[in-house]
């Protein structure tokens, strides 16, 4: 079997490419050709034709390639011991996703229990407002925060975003019509960007999916992975495995069968336990099946060297007495199916019976064995039953009362909060009591809860009002996250939002206040506008210097204020001037005229300020304005980024027509004779600016 190294699989894919009828075959198809024959041939099309997939889920979740390549190994080398045991559907995208996703996790586990230390996530930095660095942000929590997600709403994630298929394709795959995948990536991508805004990451439905659909099915399997992956897998097949893979493929591999062998164990033992209860006279049977990949996936518990020798008679061999299990298991399933249908249809023909309640379970668990595991005195076991009572909502009426009662725990009343919040609605009855209390943390929770359901609390927004006069800066912070996320309906609390400008320092970027403050105010839009053009007059320089902040993010939708950013200019205070500058260029070549006419101010300063503008208008480049505003540099970039992004994307391109760059030259041309020195330069750089793009021809 000795070949060049990359030769089999290189073959294959020209085989694959010339022969149309191979690309029609199904994975299921597959599969068995693969377990009847040892089809080394049909084995490299499913490596082929899933190992982006596979490759992503070990590279997302592991720093080192070699460790990445291990746990790729080792999926597949499940599914090639796997492929004469299961009955596969006709795309097992999701069932290697699943795998993947556990191996890879125990290659991580392996190699920092080697490193002698433990497991840290990551710092999670503010979010950009492009998808190649929201994708940044969420590669490390991705598949973990997927996984958890319901098999109905996974399955269409991992095969159009991470396989590629298309909506036809993947509901082909699915058996589902095209208007349900639509629909479940839709709720799919809803829950994720919740699940992810636990964390810290607040991404936009529009980012979260730009990020998966430009990043997610980009990964490249390494050629020579698949040669050694397809050859490994066939010598497998043919009992010769122990003389190619490595002692770590093959442990890792083992540990993985281990696991899902484990799993089936415990499944096995519940059905067996359902069947006696059904056999004692039970009227009915409620339970949830695990993960596909968990339910389906008998295992050896040996050592990967030794399993290619299975299929070779021994006497006294284990095996023997694993495969009788299995049998017996899988004679109790389709017991426990028929018996279910058959009690099933009993109860459809009692005429005047109330069914039986179904009981309520979350990982074939029931509630109660939750709400006992919240009363754990370690924090990490009471945060898994927050996980689990979130799931379960308000099904349960005892659950809301636990998560209320969790949000004084100071262990865990972060994720209660957020719990409270994935409830949604039903929570707000709640939450509204204590808001209105006189507890200030219970307070401040209640507000992060009612920050994460956004417009369905809108009964809350006058309480919320009250608490941004709050002297406690993040209880007034977290009011002011509310009332953003539920406008427009939140704008009477415009005023009071612009107040609570005035309550921190300018200087500092740590506070929550001030960043949380314009962010909710920006989002109000044009809503705003009135009210912060009006604020460029108070007396408060804090007020000023980010009502002016908040116009330059809203951007273009802030033109009316054109006039009062251009007397702004003219302010004592520097952020407040520099602030009016960045809302003018936001507001791109309405706001020309003016700035044109401030280049005639009898105040050098302004007309320097006004030419440096006009240039930086037309590179969309304010990265030299935002540096030297002192503290405020980490909000000055995202106004950087903000009107960068309006203005058309990147520098590197004129971002003002041809026919406004025709009223600005005349101006430049004048400016660079100035008297003052300063002028001239500004002048001489915009000008230089506009020439660059070719737009000072006459």
């Amino acid at each position: 079997m000795a070949k060049e190294p990359l030769g089999n699989v290189l073959d294959y894919i020209r085989q694959i490419a010339g022969a149309p009828a191979d690309q029609k075959l199904t994975d299921q198809e597959l599969l068995h050709s693969f377990a009847a024959s040892r089809d080394e041939a049909a084995f490299a099309i499913l490596v082929q034709r899933h190992g982006a997939l596979v490759w992503g889920v070990c590279r997302r979740i592991l720093r080192q390639t070699q460790d990445a390549e291990d746990a790729f190994q080792a999926t597949f080398l499940v599914l090639a011991r796997k492929a004469g045991r299961i009955r596969w559907q006709a795309d097992v995208g999701n069932w290697l996703y699943a795998v993947a996703w556990r191996a890879a996790h125990k290659a991580r586990s392996e190699a920092n229990r080697s490193c002698g230390r433990e497991e840290q996530l990551p710092d999670m930095p503010a979010p950009k407002a492009n998808g190649e660095s929201a994708w940044l942000e969420i590669r490390p929590v991705l598949d973990e925060e997927l996984s958890r997600l319901p098999l109905k709403y996974r399955a269409p994630v991992v095969l159009h975003y991470f396989e590629g298929k298309t909506y036809a394709q993947a509901a082909q795959a699915l058996g589902w019509p095209a208007g349900t995948v639509s629909t479940r990536l839709g709720q799919a991508r809803h829950l994720l960007r919740k699940r992810l805004a636990r964390r810290g990451i607040a991404l936009t439905t529009a980012l979260l999916t730009t990020a998966l659909a430009q990043n997610a099915a980009s990964a490249t399997v390494p050629p020579s992975l698949l040669d050694v992956t397809v050859k490994t897998a066939t010598l497998l097949a043919a009992g010769q495995l122990a003389t190619v893979t490595s002692t770590k493929v093959a442990t890792l591999t083992h540990g993985v069968l281990k696991a899902m062998f484990l799993t089936k164990l415990k499944i096995g033992a519940a059905l067996v336990l359902t069947v006696g209860v059904i056999g004692a006279g039970a009227t009915a049977v409620g339970f949830r099946l695990m993960p596909a990949v968990e339910a389906k996936s008998p295992i050896v518990d040996r050592p990967l060297a030794q399993l290619a020798a299975d299929d070779q008679p021994k006497k006294n061999n284990p095996q023997q007495d694993i495969d009788r299990l299995r049998q017996e298991n899988e004679q109790l399933r389709q017991e426990l199916r028929a018996l279910k249908d058959k009690v099933t249809a009993l109860e459809n023909n009692l005429a005047g019976k109330d069914e039986a309640p179904q009981q309520i379970t979350f990982r074939g668990k029931p509630v109660d064995y939750w709400l006992q595991m919240f009363k754990d005195r370690d924090p990490e076991y009471r945060k898994k039953a927050i996980d689990a009572l979130t799931a379960i909502g308000t099904e349960d009426k005892r659950v809301l009362p636990v998560l209320i009662k969790a949000l004084k725990d100071r262990y865990i009343s972060n994720e209660a909060a957020h719990a409270l919040g994935n409830i949604g609605k039903d929570a707000v009855p709640a939450l509204l009591p204590l808001l209105k209390g006189k507890d200030t943390e219970l307070r401040k929770w209640a507000a992060v809860s009612l920050s994460d359901i956004g417009p369905d609390a809108k009964e809350t927004i006058p309480a919320l009002i009250e608490c941004l006069q709050d002297e406690d800066q993040s209880l007034a912070g977290w009011a002011a996250s509310a009332l953003g996320r539920m406008a427009p309906e939140s704008k009477a609390a415009i005023p009071a939002l612009i107040k609570l400008l005035d309550k921190d320092n300018l200087g500092s970027t740590r506070s929550r206040g001030v960043s949380t403050t314009i962010d909710a105010l920006t989002r109000f839009g044009q809503q705003a506008v009135p009210a912060l053009t009006e604020a460029l007059k108070d007396p408060s320089e804090r007020i000023r210097a980010g009502a002016a902040g908040c116009l330059a993010l809203i951007g273009k939708p802030a033109k009316g204020a054109i006039p009062a950013l251009v007397l702004a200019l003219r302010d004592e205070h520097p952020l407040v001037r520099e602030n009016a500058g960045l809302g003018l260029i936001a507001i791109e070549d309405d706001a020309v005229p003016a700035l044109v006419e401030a280049m005639k101010d009898k105040d050098p300063e302004i007309r320097a300020a006004a030419a440096m503008m006009l240039g930086q208008m037309a590179s969309s480049h304010m990265g030299g304005m935002a540096g030297r505003m002192g503290g405020m540099a980490s909000l000055m970039n995202r106004m950087t980024a903000s009107s960068n992004r309006m203005m058309g994307g990147p520098r590197g391109s004129s971002h003002i027509s041809d026919a406004t760059a025709k009223t600005i030259v005349p101006a430049l041309l004048k400016a660079m004779s100035d008297e003052d020195e300063s002028v001239r330069k500004a002048a001489s750089a915009a000008y230089e600016t506009l020439k660059k793009f070719g737009q000072t021809k006459p």
